[in-house]
């Protein structure tokens, strides 16, 4: 399957052929709690050299930072099981997305500094204009059964079989959100995570959400640091606090939490409604 790159044919003269005598320096830094992508690059400019003419030096820039850039984007971890870099292979359609969305970056800062060019694009994981609302993940594929009839009992989850019958019963109890702490554990962020129970139980992921919630609010916040962030919109005042037990799946990505404590959670209708507000933060190592 033929792949469509970032750069218009017609963009080629400014490709960047880094030689001996030129140098250059990246940095990428992702924010998993705004949820966000700064790349910068930091090259050495030749003043003979007709890409760094005045009237063209800042779209040779723009090219320049997008291709160095490519490389650090397909790299990263979308779920479980893919990298961004499969689902360029895999769907032509995404393919041609994700070409133009990179296409429509444009730099966030430009300056010259001696003989060295800066310059910093800003690429959003949320958002409408952010990689989550390009990417093809199965939005609102399942659906939580204690949301579809409003006559079920509260504990549909503890009495329907859905988690084992020998754990401890619990009083239904309304929660703002959940905040998963996976601090001691090498877990690997992620656009889309899941949360798994240890019966092996779904009970999060972008299946259960519409596309809109999960591109506008992002599926997880992740944070190094709760009491910086416990007054936070997305935790509430009330946040029910689980320790995962593990991660999983081949990238890292997913979380995995005791039965007991999805069943706890998942008794009271208001915290799946809230599940599907994406009130969902991953307590992560500093």
């Amino acid at each position: 399957m033929k792949r469509i790159l970032f750069l218009a044919a017609g963009l080629a003269l400014f490709t960047l052929n880094l030689t001996a005598d030129e140098w250059k320096k990246t940095e990428a830094r992702v924010d998993w709690q705004k949820l966000d992508i700064q790349y910068t690059l930091r090259v050495r400019m030749d003043r003979k050299d007709p890409r760094y003419k005045n009237d063209v030096l800042r779209e040779t820039a723009k090219d320049m930072i997008k291709q160095e850039m490519g490389a650090f984007l397909e790299g990263l971890a979308v779920d479980d099981s893919h990298i961004l870099g499969d689902f360029l292979k895999d769907s032509s359609s995404f393919s041609e997305h994700y070409s133009i969305f990179m296409m429509n970056r444009d730099i966030s800062s430009f300056f010259i500094q001696g003989n060295i060019l800066n310059t910093s694009v800003f690429v959003k994981i949320r958002g409408k204009d952010s990689l989550l609302a390009v990417i093809p993940l199965p939005w609102n594929t399942e659906k939580y059964p204690i949301l579809q009839d409003d006559t079920v009992n509260p504990r549909f989850y503890q009495t329907s079989g859905y988690f084992p019958a020998d754990h401890e019963s619990v009083t239904p109890e309304v929660f703002d959100s959940i905040l998963v702490d996976v601090s001691e554990l090498e877990l690997r962020p992620a656009l889309a995570p899941r949360v798994y129970t240890d019966s092996g139980r779904l009970i999060y992921g972008p299946e259960f959400l519409q596309k809109r919630y999960g591109v506008e609010r992002g599926i997880v916040t992740y944070m190094e640091d709760y009491n910086r962030m416990k007054e936070k919109n997305r935790l509430g005042k009330n946040p029910f606090i689980t320790v995962a037990l593990s991660v999983s799946g081949k990238n890292r990505t997913d979380v995995v939490i005791s039965d007991k404590d999805a069943s706890r959670f998942l008794a009271q209708k208001k915290n799946v409604e809230n599940l599907l507000k994406c009130r969902v933060v991953f307590l992560i190592k500093k």
